[in-house]
């Protein structure tokens, strides 16, 4: 199975519809906490989400196929 492709329509409105969500997550802490507390904030979160995103999206798959030699139930 390939990764996503970047070009993609889905790719690019999923992107879109990630950086509006951030945006609105930044202008709401920015109004409630203000000060570096809510830059810190701000950028911790994404960095997480970001982390998150990248580790499901470049992780790696398990083989399709079992090996072969290998017995399910020990017997």
């Amino acid at each position: 199975m390939k990764g996503i492709s970047w070009k993609s329509p889905n790719a690019i409105l999923g992107t879109l519809l990630l950086l509006f969500t951030f945006g609105l997550f930044a202008i709401v802490v920015l109004k409630e906490l203000g000060g570096p507390e809510a830059l810190f904030l701000i950028i911790g979160h994404v960095a997480a989400w970001a982390q998150i995103l990248v580790i499901f999206l470049w992780r790696k798959k398990p083989p399709e196929n079992k090996p072969e030699g290998k017995v399910e139930n020990g017997d």
